[in-house]
């Protein structure tokens, strides 16, 4: 069942979606002779082969994936510190604003920073929710890969049974999915936040 907001979420995609199928039929039709697609050597084919072949391999090993996943974990870990320690700044320089000018008559140029600063406050705080919960997805996906990783191990090992192994198998796979559901939304939320603001912005110039 999905929720009130999920329902609108998925509207605006819709209609996103739409308004970005008419601009790209609007400019084909604009362009009435498109460029050929230039076709591979038989070598590139063969090179651009080979690098399919060797993601498939790593999409299928889960040690593979979970170094990945850990390595992503990482990268997210130190973006979120370095946006946490900008947000402390904006709301450091906000205070500071506030004492020096309370019960004064602030300058117009302060007067015209404070909504800015409030704006970067907000995209900020936006941009720390949504690594945040990547970081969560990601430690969530890990389990899951682990879970999987022992789940083939004990069937190689005859330690599960088959039927037990497609059961659990299908149900981690099916967990991967909605992890993967739940980034493309939190995402969509992400990049309509910062439409807003980049809107808000343009509003108060």
């Amino acid at each position: 069942m999905l929720t009130k907001s999920t329902a609108r979420l998925i509207v605006l995609v819709f209609v996103t979606s739409f308004a970005g199928l008419s601009d790209l039929t609007s400019a084909q039709s604009r362009d009435s002779n498109p460029q050929p697609i230039p076709r591979l050597e038989a070598d590139e084919v063969e090179r651009v082969k080979n690098e399919f072949l060797g993601r498939l391999k790593d999409h299928r090993s889960v040690a593979h994936r979970k170094e990945s996943v850990l390595n992503e974990y990482v990268r997210d870990a130190n973006l979120h510190n370095e946006l946490q320690k900008e947000y402390e700044e904006i709301e450091g320089e906000m205070a500071a604003i506030r004492e020096k000018y309370s019960g004064r008559v602030m300058p117009d140029v302060i007067v015209d920073r404070i909504p800015f600063l409030d704006i970067k406050r907000s995209e900020l705080s936006r941009t720390i929710k949504s690594v945040g919960l990547g970081k969560t997805l990601l430690v969530e996906e890990y389990d899951i890969l682990s879970r999987l990783e022992e789940t083939e191990k004990g069937f190689r090992t005859k330690a599960i049974p088959k039927t037990d192994y497609i059961t659990e198998e299908r149900r981690a796979r099916e967990e991967l999915f909605q992890l993967r559901i739940a980034r493309q939304l939190d995402q969509l939320e992400w990049q309509l936040s910062q439409s807003l603001s980049r809107i808000e912005k343009k509003l108060q110039r």
